[in-house]
């Protein structure tokens, strides 16, 4: 226990929810620009260059959003990086892939109109 009463744990799992806080608050503006940048893509007629910018920015939000419980966000942008990661290797059908893009991309638009974030506690005892 520390000075105030409180176990390290429970002074763990308040930053940890302090994180979640912060990171939403974030999300908003993150997933605008995922958004934006698919449609910067399709103007580009998916160049590799605009594939790549989109791909990094998908990957960090994948990514963080994951250690930090928000499923929802973290399961499309895994899906989307999971169809990107080969397109940016040239090793994919794009054009499957982009109807498949085409599909993730509502989702997350879906998530982002509707702030669907409700992220977990982080657990960190399992």
């Amino acid at each position: 226990m520390n000075q105030n009463g409180k176990s390290s744990s429970d002074s763990v799992a308040i930053q940890l929810a302090e994180l979640q806080e912060s990171y939403i608050l974030k999300l908003d503006q993150k997933l605008s620009e995922i958004l934006n940048l698919w449609l910067s893509s399709k103007t580009s007629n998916h160049s590799k260059e605009s594939m790549h910018k989109l791909y990094r920015a998908v990957h960090a939000v994948a990514g963080t959003s994951s250690i930090l419980n928000i499923t929802q966000v973290s399961r499309v942008c895994i899906e989307i990086q999971n169809i990107l990661l080969p397109m940016t290797n040239g090793s994919s059908d794009e054009d499957q892939n982009i109807a498949l893009l085409e599909d993730q991309f509502k989702k997350l638009d879906l998530v982002f109109k509707n702030r669907d974030f409700n992220p977990k506690p982080i657990n960190l005892n399992n």
